[in-house]
């Protein structure tokens, strides 16, 4: 995968179609999708070597679109909660290629990424709703969600804790939970729990919408959103 003969974003022409290049590591498995003018293209996933995998699903999506890294005009990329390692892993990779192709970074958060993923479902079941729910389970008993809109708007600020913390759930028409912890909510009682695949493709439309606004990170003071510092074990002690 070459980074030389790129055309710089100052230069690209306004009537140029906006192709994006979408980047997830939120969950064990990582994705990599590619959209124009907020309409998926092509999205590849791994479920191998999530952390060393993103170079090699960035070219299959390339090859598979037809297209080359200088046809990208910006990067999205999730920007937590999530784990720390993949996020890490994640926005660095998206960094990199941001600074060798002169390209915008277009930061999403985790849960609106998921919010746009359940809401296409929520209509599917002909609900009448005003605002809806998203959890992640992100270590042992704790947990982070936030409500959202029918626009996908945070309403209030993410609340944080075991699963007491989210009383406001049984007041809601439906929640939104990763596929990768239905174990985990299975005791839950609501009416819809809506379990989702978190991929890559879910990032086209608020991507689509960032830039369009022109709602860029700061590539040298954009931070993610870890909530969490890494768990990291002593190693033992190796027997002589």
């Amino acid at each position: 995968m070459t980074l030389s003969n790129t055309v710089p974003y100052s230069k690209r022409k306004a009537e140029d179609p906006i192709r994006i290049l979408h980047l997830d590591a939120s969950t064990p498995e990582c994705s990599v999708a590619i959209s124009e003018d907020g309409k998926l293209i092509h999205s590849s996933l791994s479920k191998a070597d999530p952390i060393a995998d993103f170079s090699r699903l960035v070219r299959d999506c390339l090859e598979k679109s037809e297209l080359k890294l200088k046809d990208i005009g910006a990067i999205s990329v999730n920007s937590g909660p999530g784990s720390y390692t993949a996020l890490r892993s994640g926005i660095s990779f998206a960094k990199g290629l941001c600074v060798s192709l002169n390209l915008p970074l277009l930061a999403i958060p985790t849960l609106e990424c998921w919010a746009w993923a359940g809401l296409a479902q929520i209509s599917d079941l002909s609900l009448s709703f005003e605002n809806f729910g998203v959890i992640l389970h992100t270590r042992r008993n704790q947990f982070v969600g936030a409500t959202f809109n029918q626009n996908t708007e945070t309403l209030g600020s993410l609340i944080e804790g075991d699963l007491e913390h989210f009383e406001f759930w049984s007041n809601l028409p439906a929640l939104i939970f990763s596929q990768h912890d239905e174990l985990v909510f299975k005791n839950i009682t609501h009416q819809h729990l809506i379990y989702i695949n978190p991929q890559a493709f879910h990032q086209v439309r608020p991507a689509f919408k960032l830039f369009q606004l022109g709602h860029y990170s700061d590539l040298h003071q954009f931070n993610p959103l870890y909530l969490y510092d890494p768990y990291i074990t002593i190693p033992k002690q190796k027997l002589s």
